[in-house]
């Protein structure tokens, strides 16, 4: 459970990294997150 978990924040950390940081469509990113 402790690994899933930790995936799961580490994996919103690098969507939200790449939505604040780069020329990408913000919808698009969001729609990933879930």
């Amino acid at each position: 459970m402790t690994i899933a978990l930790k995936s799961c924040n580490e994996t919103k950390y690098w969507l939200c990294l790449i939505r604040d940081t780069m020329e990408v469509d913000r919808s698009k990113v969001e729609s990933l997150e879930g």
